[in-house]
């Protein structure tokens, strides 16, 4: 079900595409589709988009709990899964022979996941995972609730390696104590890449950068600081400008032209307002009209866009499918 509602917004989409259903040259009242078609030419702030949910379930039958967004080369696409609200059952906690927590080894303690028939002469590609604000302190353990640590949790594989540095309790990955911006935990992991390309046998030119809330911002900030050494980029739930100034950039996003970018949030996250995500997916868009940008928006979530997210196969097809060229 989920597949083919998907494939008929995409033929909606493109019938509405050539019929000009755009931002520029559609009416306020726009429909639920004219509202998702939009977004061709024209990002739409969070608040073209409230109740959108609630609209498309007046409009179309079912409520929209996913819209996806993609631009390549120029070309637009657009995708959507209709149904009922989105959950993440089936999560199960490990057992202690899926992740390993490495301390007083490298810069950071962390957390390890290693792939099914690791093998040390072999290279493989590498998730750098940068957890939110509640996984900070002094067990690795607890960001085995989070990021790619819940897709393998549901009892899935990865053919790569997974690593989580864990921030001290009382620090932040791009704030000081003043909440000022400070490059101090950037430069730490920069060192503790090079820690981890030492100890394991590390692919180079496939290594993966994302991150949940606090560690959406300091993926943005990291990925500016070092735009040559990530393959991909996805960042969950977070924001690359001031607290409330969703278009007043503090990174700078330009550095990050050709590297392929994805983008998820909900709009209904009180906590970082989507119209960072959104503003963000902007800026890329004029920074680099050509590069490759998806975006993901959840109607109906919340800041736990992380549960979906990294929850989403396709997240790390399509993170794989990144190689830095030489």
């Amino acid at each position: 079900m989920r597949t083919l509602s998907r494939i008929l917004l995409v033929a909606l989409c493109a019938a509405l595409l050539v019929s000009g259903g755009t931002a520029e040259n559609a009416e306020s009242g726009m429909t639920v589709m004219e509202t998702i078609t939009s977004f061709k030419n024209s990002i739409p702030d969070a608040s073209a988009l409230d109740n959108l949910a609630i609209r498309a379930k007046k409009e179309l039958g079912m409520p929209i709990r996913a819209l996806d967004f993609s631009w390549n080369a120029g070309k637009f696409t657009c995708g959507a899964d209709y149904g009922s609200t989105l959950t993440n059952k089936g999560y199960v906690k490990d057992n202690g022979n899926r992740l390993q927590v490495i301390r007083d080894q490298a810069e950071f303690d962390y957390l390890l996941y290693l792939p099914d028939g690791y093998d040390p002469a072999k290279k493989y590609p590498m998730i750098l995972f940068l957890h939110g604000i509640g996984e900070r302190g002094d067990d690795p353990s607890v960001i085995a609730d989070y990021g790619p640590f819940q897709y393998i949790l549901k009892g899935h594989s990865l053919g790569m390696i997974v690593i989580a540095p864990q921030l001290e309790k009382e620090n932040h990955w791009v704030d000081n104590a003043e909440g000022a911006e400070y490059d101090g935990q950037i430069d730490r992991l920069k060192i503790f890449l090079s820690q981890m390309r030492e100890a394991w046998p590390v692919d180079d030119r496939r290594i993966y950068l994302t991150g949940l809330s606090m560690g959406g911002r300091g993926s943005w900030k990291l990925a500016c600081a070092m735009p040559d050494t990530f393959a991909a980029l996805a960042v969950v739930c977070g924001r690359a400008s001031v607290w409330d100034q969703p278009e007043n950039y503090v990174y700078d996003l330009a550095r990050l032209k050709g590297m392929p970018v994805w983008i998820f949030h909900g709009l209904g996250d009180t906590t970082v307002a989507p119209d960072h995500g959104l503003a963000a997916a902007r800026k890329l868009r004029a920074e680099d009209p050509e590069g490759e940008l998806n975006l993901t928006l959840y109607p109906v979530v919340g800041h736990n866009s992380y549960d979906f997210a990294y929850t989403d196969s396709r997240l790390y097809a399509w993170l794989e499918e990144h190689i830095l060229a030489d």
